[in-house]
């Protein structure tokens, strides 16, 4: 192996968004730190991601991100490919996937074949094939180019072997050459029917994974080994390869290129000679290309790093990138009052600082905290602590507490040191954990040491295994936290704010308390309220229904389905900013009011008039949302109801007592949200963003549901000057509620007005594409703008219109 000495570190500045933003802007963001399926065009390496395409301009050093707030359907890619023209063609890592193509001039389509995988993708000049699964059925997509347009042939899932999984598809001398589990198989171009068996032939039985054509030869890969196709006939050509899985091939100005896991070779005569090794069993390669004497390597959550022909490592570029995308354990957000967005997931902790990613990464043994992060490069800290999980795991819940303290649950975590780990962690094994946001150094994971918590030996688990839930805290700072499936019913513990704590269980307090509580919350009262599921089983272990714990008098309480909740399986349970309790069930979402004084001898009574009501005071279960499954309820600081569903995106039930866009709310259909699924929602109350995490990765929307403003100093105007050719919209922002604006001329006359019944008027902000009352486009020059509120706030600023 020749030198690898690295000459250059260079990080790149990933390209963030806009200062300014509208009502209505989306953002999606995931793990950009793999990359994958490399392709190079006008001095650009373009790759695939978790987080969408990457286009790195090798010339000015800058990264910019294409996501499905421009033509991708999904930032999750499985494969990208790049034909003969410049089109992209992309599939998705969602079931079921669309097809992607955008053309050099812009032009994007959606194909939606309901395909459950999109395997690979090859062209020519007049032929796209994409390898898909559908179900059980195995097959290939077959486009046709026609004078700058792409048409949909053809599908041919007819072969004559059990092909198994297909990796990889090559079109050569007018020939599909089709790379399988159990073979290479091929059909010639030429016929016009490749739909039947008979239409294909059995090359070999050998797992071919890669091909590539290069000087009229077309290489393969089988077994592991490099071959070339000799009159259809597979000839060994492996001359100085070390065997592991084949990444791809790649080739420049007369050389040959070959990967694998970890190594790059040069082809040179007969022989391939090694010119970079990764020399790390954990440091893996995901893909090359080649451009102007130099090699663009993709390595697995490393980046990207630029090594010249003779494998000399020149330059190392990490786009700035969460990496929670990389496991699926993410299930819980938490915001700050800063609006840093948190996201603990099983590799570590991303946060979000509104226009940058910093990464707090899991280590086994190593601390290093840096007392500045990089908001132009990827940043990151360690923090050493393990956990233990299995196929289930995942964060719960996160709470930020009025003290700076950043918690977390884990559920379906396992707490034994000795049992899963041969090496002693700095901290863990644990199942909720504690961080001084002030300070990452300072963190602690709690487990079952001194009973603090308890498994779920005696309903179905062990003693180790740990199922923990929501968490919430008191007026006080005391923290509390709930256990499901505990085995001792202690399900309920308080970490108290002079560092006791307190625990809670079934024997003590009754049935009131129960083995599967979800979420708590606390009334106005003080009241801890808890929603809980009930256990299906027979006999039934666990009621279910709605716990509420007078903590003042030790006093507790259940609301169940003879008391009229809807469903004793409870989801989520959310305070409104009126006071009242939003409890989602599994047959329906109701409110109830807790002003009133709780009595064990009225309880039964009262209980039937906690229900609040809607459709005209006839019913206590909310209508819209019967065909969905509410799984976690969130109230925005305007107390706009948001319902994160299963499979059914958001549905927002606004503080006027009617749905957000006529009750569609956000689904992918309607939006760029990325996923229907939606595990949690926080939201920014300065800026209106809500930011939406789902399996797929993070939205951030910008809604008009601010923190009331009421002052007119951080008013501003964008774009200035205003492009009346170029511009389609003015946006005034930062808005006093309710505001309303004339723009007049300098010397007064009125020439727009705008009301607070303008239909982009959203209260804070208000977008004005420029037209005058007179139905004419505002032209050239100065003018002021008269802004002034309900409450007799006004401002006079002025505008340039050019």
């Amino acid at each position: 192996m020749k030198n690898s000495t690295l000459k250059i570190i260079v990080i790149i500045l990933l390209f963030v968004s806009s200062i300014f933003s509208t009502i209505g802007d989306w953002k999606s963001y995931g793990n950009l730190t793999t990359m994958y399926d490399f392709n190079f065009q006008d001095n650009s390496v373009i790759v695939a991601s978790t987080g969408g395409l990457i286009k790195f301009d090798q010339q000015s050093l800058t990264v910019n991100t294409i996501t499905n707030t421009d033509f991708l359907d999904n930032i999750n890619i499985s494969n990208f490919h790049i034909d003969n023209f410049g089109t992209y063609w992309i599939g998705y890592n969602n079931n079921p996937t669309k097809i992607t193509y955008h053309t050099k001039n812009g032009k994007t389509k959606h194909y939606n074949f309901q395909f459950s995988k999109i395997n690979t993708i090859t062209s020519d000049s007049n032929n796209i094939l994409i390898a898909y699964e559908k179900n059980l059925t195995k097959g290939i997509a077959h486009f046709v180019r026609n004078n700058d347009e792409y048409a949909f042939k053809d599908f041919y899932e007819q072969y004559p072997i059990d092909i198994g999984e297909i990796y990889s598809l090559q079109i050569f001398n007018n020939k599909i050459y089709v790379g399988c589990e159990n073979g290479l198989i091929s059909g010639n171009l030429n016929n016009p029917n490749l739909k039947p068996t008979e239409a294909w032939n059995v090359i070999t039985s050998n797992n071919t994974k890669k091909f590539y054509s290069y000087n009229d030869t077309l290489f393969l890969t089988q077994n592991n080994s490099i071959y070339y196709l000799n009159n259809d006939l597979p000839i060994n050509y492996n001359n100085g390869i070390t065997t592991y899985s084949a990444v791809t091939f790649s080739s420049y100005s007369g050389k040959l290129f070959y990967a694998n896991l970890h190594h790059i070779y040069e082809k040179v005569g007969d022989n391939w000679e090694n010119i970079y090794a990764t020399n790390q069993s954990d440091i893996k390669i995901t893909g090359f290309t080649c451009s102007d004497e130099k090699l663009f390597v993709g390595i697995e959550n490393k980046g990207l790093i630029e090594i010249s022909f003779d494998g000399t490592i020149q330059s190392s570029f990490i786009p700035n990138s969460s990496i929670f995308t990389r496991t699926k354990t993410f299930k819980s957000l938490a915001i700050d009052e800063n609006g840093n967005v948190y996201i603990p997931h099983n590799d570590g902790i991303d946060i979000f600082r509104q226009y940058y990613w910093h990464n707090l990464i899991k280590s086994d043994s190593t601390i290093n905290i840096n007392s500045n992060s990089k908001s132009n490069s990827f940043s990151s800290d360690t923090i050493a602590y393990n956990i233990i999980s299995s196929p289930e795991a995942a964060t719960w819940d996160s709470h930020i507490s009025s003290n700076g303290y950043l918690y977390f649950t884990l559920t379906d975590y396992h707490t034994s040191a000795e049992k899963y780990l041969d090496f002693e962690p700095i901290v863990g094994p644990g199942v909720f954990f504690k961080m001084n946001l002030n300070d990452y150094s300072e963190y602690a994971l709690y487990d079952t040491t001194d009973d603090i918590f308890h498994g779920t030996e005696n309903l179905g688990g062990t003693s180790e295994y740990v199922k923990m839930r929501g968490i919430t805290e008191s007026s006080s700072g005391d923290i509390w936290v709930v256990n499901a499936h505990v085995g001792n019913g202690e399900s309920l513990v308080c970490f108290k704010a002079n560092d006791s704590i307190v625990k809670y269980s079934t024997e003590t307090a009754g049935t009131e308390l129960q083995l599967l509580p979800n979420e708590l919350i606390f009334d106005n009262y003080g009241r801890l309220i808890i929603g809980n599921t009930q256990n299906q089983e027979n006999p039934i272990i666990t009621e279910g229904g709605v716990t509420i714990f007078d903590i003042e008098n030790d006093e507790w309480y259940l609301i169940n389905e003879s008391n009229g909740l809807a469903n004793n399986n409870v989801f989520s349970v959310c305070k409104d900013i009126d006071g009242s309790i939003w409890i989602a069930t599994s047959s329906g979402v109701q409110n109830i009011h807790t002003n009133f004084v709780l009595d064990h001898t009225t309880f039964n009574d009262d209980v039937s008039h906690m229900f609040n009501t809607f459709s005209q005071g006839s019913e206590t279960v909310l209508r819209g949302l019967t065909e969905v499954n509410v799984r976690k309820i969130r109230v925005d600081v305007r107390g706009n109801v948001w319902f994160l569903t299963e499979n059914s995106g958001i549905k927002i039930y606004k503080n006027d007592g009617t749905w957000f866009n006529s009750g569609y709310g956000y689904t992918t259909d309607n939006s760029p949200l990325l996923n229907n699924t939606i595990y949690d929602v926080v939201f920014d109350d300065t800026n209106g963003y809500a930011y939406i995490l789902t399996p797929s990765g993070l939205n951030r929307v910008e809604t008009a549901w601010k923190k009331e403003i009421e002052t007119t100093s951080n008013i501003i105007i964008f774009p200035q000057p205003f492009d009346s050719k170029n511009n389609d919209r003015m946006i005034f922002d930062n808005l006093p509620d309710q505001s309303e604006i004339k723009i007049t001329t300098i010397n007064g006359r009125v020439i727009a007005t705008i009301t607070t019944n303008y239909s982009s008027n959203f209260g804070n902000q208000i977008i004005w594409d420029g037209i005058l009352d007179n139905g004419e486009k505002i032209s050239r020059g100065v003018y002021l703008v008269l802004i002034h509120n309900v409450d007799g706030l006004s401002k006079t600023k002025k505008i340039a219109v050019y």
